[in-house]
């Protein structure tokens, strides 16, 4: 089950899902689950990371902390963040940066609260349940701009 918890003005905290009951990240699974042909492969491809760093599970760190936000959330400019040599190697990218994913423009809504994982990935993510969308920020940054890796969008 995937869930997260909500936090209100006075600091209490409510259970919620994330992802819809009919979503199959809230599915039981069945006692002998048919195993996608591809699943080989796909095992193959987590081996084949470069750094070996990238295949984890996350319990007590690395986690990505959800924000809820709407349409009167505020939206800022995001800029480019340009990659040094060792960030390319350890991507195994030869892109000079990272940036807006499909389907984003210049702005993307970020509560004034929001605080990414305090680990190098610097996660987080935003759900807009009106618009039944989640929205993934990787590699935030904030200075005196809003920096982000990569942005992704899911539908919730």
């Amino acid at each position: 089950m995937s869930v997260y918890f909500s936090k209100d003005k006075e600091q209490n905290y409510t259970f919620k899902r994330f992802f819809s009951d009919s979503s199959f990240w809230n599915q039981p699974l069945p006692e002998m689950p048919e195993i996608d042909p591809n699943s080989e492969r796909w095992i193959s491809l987590l081996k084949s990371d470069p750094s070996g760093l990238n295949v984890i599970i996350n319990i007590n760190e690395w986690t990505i902390p959800v924000y809820e936000i709407n349409d009167s959330t505020p939206k800022y400019k995001i800029n480019f963040h340009y990659l040094s040599d060792e960030e390319k190697t350890n991507w195994a990218t030869k892109r000079e940066h990272f940036g807006h994913g499909p389907g984003f423009g210049p702005e993307v809504p970020i509560p004034d609260h929001a605080l990414p994982d305090p680990e190098s990935d610097a996660h987080f993510a935003v759900i807009d349940r009106e618009k039944n969308d989640c929205l993934g920020y990787v590699g935030v940054q904030k200075k005196s701009r809003w920096f982000m890796g990569i942005e992704y969008r899911n539908e919730i």
